[in-house]
């Protein structure tokens, strides 16, 4: 690397097998040779926790414990993000790793080209042994200004998986207390990011755990997505009319149209009966976005846009989806 670059891993940490904890540390260290590195370990209320045990036998002062009252995954960031003092940010969550190539090449781009955001893509793994390799295929990478990606593409928002300058922050941080933090907070991100990198390598293991958050399909869970979704897309919409910028709006529109397709599919996957899926697009009509607007953002949005305005083809896309 031409110039070292600084990086805080913010790592947050509940309730899991320290075993875990362990690997995700391993795989930050791997990569860390000629970096300014912190790693900030979020411990967010873990009864009877043994993450500090797990940090301290790693005999690194770079490695950072905190300990906080359980305040959910968006406090949990948030406090590592006020302990941060690096010039970057990389969110690693406790069951997830690094890979040592594509991690590295990641960080050879931040320091040759200082961006504000740097982009990369997650794999889903599965077993607990570390796979160190990804076996990344194309490192290369496009400049966009954060903006103008968001009015032409549709924005992948998992808070893992990019690096950013804690500079741009500002005042964004995570909202307390919902399922759909990174939805939230990766839009306001983004639009804050005069130069972003997007590119396609496979930088970050995504662990795939049976008993996570995401994967819970118990019906209050089901109802809490809902009621989250429908309060970040209500927070884009006001971010939307309180921007000056045309720009800005434009790119605020086109999520806010894309958070009310998810909002509709989900409830195609998820819905326990057709009710419940109408029931939801009523949620949609009542602020303005079902139908779906018509905009020509992509064939997926196009094509779903047409099909969900008929009901008897709404119950077909059902069948077939939760096939």
């Amino acid at each position: 690397m031409k110039e070292s670059v600084a990086v805080s891993f913010i790592i947050s940490y509940y309730n899991l097998d320290c075993y875990l904890l362990e690997r995700t540390i391993h795989s930050i260290l791997n990569i860390s040779n000629g970096i300014d590195y912190e790693i900030i370990v979020i411990d967010d209320g873990t009864k009877d926790s043994r993450a500090e045990e797990c940090v301290l036998t790693f005999n690194n002062d770079k490695i950072i414990y905190y300990y906080q009252q359980n305040g959910g995954l968006s406090a949990a960031r948030n406090a590592g993000i006020q302990l941060a003092s690096k010039e970057y940010i990389q969110f690693v969550d406790a069951d997830d790793y690094l890979f040592k190539d594509g991690y590295t090449e990641c960080l050879k781009i931040l320091s040759s080209v200082h961006p504000d955001l740097l982009q990369f893509s997650l794999k889903r793994v599965w077993g607990k042994e570390s796979v160190l390799e990804s076996k990344f295929v194309d490192n290369k990478f496009k400049i966009w200004d954060g903006v103008q990606f968001m009015v032409h593409h549709t924005l992948s928002c998992a808070a893992c998986g990019y690096c950013f300058r804690k500079a741009i922050l500002g005042d964004v941080r995570f909202v307390k207390g919902i399922y759909q933090e990174d939805e939230e907070f990766s839009p306001r991100l983004f639009l804050k990011a005069k130069t972003f990198v997007k590119t396609q390598i496979q930088a970050y293991a995504y662990y795939q755990r049976e008993n996570s958050i995401t994967g819970s399909t118990e019906f209050t869970h089901i109802e809490k997505r809902f009621a989250d979704l429908k309060i970040v897309i209500k927070s884009m919409i006001r971010n939307r009319e309180s921007a000056s910028d045309k720009f800005v709006k434009i790119a605020l529109s086109r999520r806010v149209d894309q958070l009310a397709l998810a909002y509709i599919y989900n409830a195609l996957e998820l819905g326990p009966n057709f009710n419940y899926v109408t029931d939801k697009l009523d949620d949609m009509k009542a602020i303005g976005l079902y139908p779906l607007p018509f905009k020509n953002y992509s064939f997926r949005y196009v094509t779903f846009n047409l099909l969900s305005r008929n009901k008897l083809l709404l119950r077909l896309m059902r069948i077939f989806i939760k096939r």
